[in-house]
């Protein structure tokens, strides 16, 4: 038996009920003298018991209504055109008392002669690959033929399938029939087929702005002219001119914007997501090493990390470092000391914000040399009291 929204009181007092209406698959429809006949008295017996009064009627693919001629007797429905479904609301009694009324509707899933599904066809444009297939309601295996001419480039399968590369342009009236062993159902189209390119956009990224700093970039899209742009997503004191694709303004917020954008011509559309990055404006570095670097030795090793801040990446160079060191990109000096003295060392540290400038002392010693003693090996003999 079919279950009940128990709680979902309809009508007067409190004894009436309506559940929620439920799908039973498997009834089909037969043609006969150009009718489409169903017969229920199966399922009716089999399903639905105790019936005090009923409503059946049909809807097609639409959803417009259908109303069918129905023989109590046998059970039979007879449709002027094949329903897409069947719908039977009806009142019914339960209980040993013969109190409790509730008031049901069941849809029944009805299958026969094809109902077209498809509503229109999707536009092509030559030169490019056109895929497209008709849909229909209807009992399987189901048949197509086409009646027009397609464009030179595609080509029609019984399975309702159009494929190909149009190699014309133009307007094509077709007529397209689905059959199958219950009946058919025709349906007339129109394909076209456009002759101009449609944009495709072939800029992948988006250069970074800075905040408060003013920005430039322009979108970049094949097609044939002219092509519309538009973008939504994009940090607010930037926009986007729709003639040019150009995105120009002085961004206010930094962050990470997902930026959509869109080029539009009479031969169609593409979108893309790209992703703009708002920098927050850079900071001049400031060297907080201290600026005198220490004593050291000839044939000593030195390792000396310079420290700056300010926005990364920062970059450092230096003039007249002692004989034997250099200076990294990052800031370290390094290697091994070969000549003593004592060094003035200029060194920049510099960002896209700007430089800055200090001036290093070092000091280099001579190596400690082992004294050598230089007085003859061999002094002599001497006697006691020899002078």
């Amino acid at each position: 038996m079919l279950d009940v929204e128990s709680n979902t009181k309809i009508g007067k007092g409190s004894d009436y009920y309506i559940c929620s209406p439920q799908n039973v698959d498997g009834l089909k429809v037969n043609q006969s003298n150009g009718k489409y006949v169903v017969n229920l008295r199966d399922y009716l017996s089999a399903n639905v018991k105790n019936v005090i009064d009923g409503t059946i009627y049909g809807k097609n693919a639409d959803g417009g209504l259908i109303e069918p001629a129905y023989d109590l007797g046998t059970g039979i429905l007879t449709f002027d055109v094949s329903p897409a479904s069947i719908y039977y609301e009806y009142d019914t009694k339960y209980g040993e008392d013969g109190n409790l009324l509730r008031n049901m509707s069941v849809t029944i899933a009805a299958e026969g002669s094809p109902l077209i599904k498809t509503v229109s066809m999707p536009d092509g444009r030559i030169d490019e690959l056109y895929a497209f297939g008709f849909e229909a309601k209807g009992e399987k295996p189901i048949t197509w033929t086409l009646e027009g001419t397609l464009p030179e480039g595609l080509t029609f399968a019984n399975d309702g399938n159009i494929s190909g590369t149009p190699k014309e342009s133009g307007i094509f009236t077709l007529t397209v029939t689905a059959v199958n062993d219950f009946g058919s159902e025709t349906k007339n189209f129109t394909l076209t087929i456009s002759s101009i390119a449609a944009p495709e956009i072939t800029i992948s990224s988006l250069d970074n702005a800075t905040k408060g700093t003013a920005y430039s970039a322009t979108l970049t899209a094949t097609g044939d002219a002219p092509i519309t742009w538009s973008a939504t997503g994009l940090p607010e004191g930037l926009a986007i001119d729709t003639s040019t694709g150009a995105i120009t303004g002085t961004p206010i917020v930094s962050g990470s914007f997902t930026v959509e954008v869109t080029a539009t011509n009479p031969g169609g559309s593409d979108n893309k997501t790209l992703t703009l990055t708002v920098l927050e404006p850079a900071v001049i570095p400031a060297i907080t090493t201290a600026e005198n670097l220490g004593t050291f030795k000839v044939g000593e090793n030195v390792s000396i990390q310079l420290e700056a801040t300010g926005t990364s990446p920062i970059t450092w160079k230096a003039e007249n470092l002692p004989s034997g060191l250099t200076i990294s990109d990052s800031g370290l000096i390094s290697g091994t000391l070969s000549t003593s003295g004592t060094f003035s060392i200029s060194v920049t540290a510099t960002n896209t914000a700007g430089s800055a400038l200090r001036t290093f002392t070092m000091t280099v010693t001579s190596a400690n040399v082992a004294p050598t003693i230089m007085t003859a090996q061999d002094l002599g003999a001497f006697e006691h009291g020899d002078e």
